[in-house]
């Protein structure tokens, strides 16, 4: 199991999403962070909590390329079955990958899609709780049309497919169609594995869509 962290500048959180990936309830898992030419301190940051946590996590250091292409080296450093990637701002429940991996051994599913909890750093904003329900009614490929859930809630198996390094935007939802559309099953996990934070004045959509 593989967590891919692509990360620019993102000294503020990148330490809490790192602690959130490592402290999984689940053993057996791997978290790759990619440093997409950070010009602040996220690279030292996150080579700084290697020291004592070897043996699951790996910093990378590239040169800018985008979100995707940070995505795309992560996959391919990865040696998990599954993949999970978490946006660098946002936090994985203990229990995430636990709920996760059980539900796509047991389904059988090649995607899993959790719920989760939208936030801002704002003493006076509280949580909200989203459901991913809203992609199963009926057809989940049809949903996500209608809205891509965030990546940091969405268990994949791994496969051949990479990130559109081109797009500048929508490409959450041109990956994760694809991923859903090459899917032999598609399961949800009605309870949340992620909180999403929300940053007011910088580019989102869907939360997953940042570049």
């Amino acid at each position: 199991m593989s967590i891919i962290i692509p990360a620019y500048n993102y000294e503020m959180w990148i330490e809490d999403a790192i602690r959130s990936a490592i402290q999984q309830e689940y053993d057996h898992v791997e978290v790759i962070v990619v440093d997409d030419g950070s010009t602040d301190q996220t690279g030292v940051l996150a080579d700084r909590m290697v020291r004592g946590n070897r043996e699951c996590l790996r910093v990378i250091h590239k040169s800018i390329g985008g979100q995707g292409s940070a995505r795309n080296r992560g996959i391919r450093e990865a040696r998990g079955e599954f993949l999970l990637f978490l946006d660098a701002d946002d936090l994985l429940v203990d229990s995430a990958v636990e709920d996760l991996l059980f539900r796509a051994k047991e389904d059988g599913a090649d995607c899993v899609v959790g719920d989760w909890w939208s936030f801002r750093d704002d003493a006076m904003a509280e949580e909200r709780y989203v459901s991913a329900s809203f992609l199963f009614p009926d057809d989940p490929l049809a949903s996500l049309i209608r809205q891509p859930p965030v990546v940091s809630a969405v268990l994949l198996r791994k496969n051949s497919r990479c990130w559109n390094q081109d797009l500048v935007v929508n490409e959450v939802f041109e990956y994760m169609f694809w991923q859903f559309s090459h899917a032999r099953s598609i399961s949800h996990v009605a309870q949340g594995v992620t909180k999403v934070r929300q940053q007011i004045g910088r580019a989102s959509c869907g939360k997953g869509c940042r570049s």
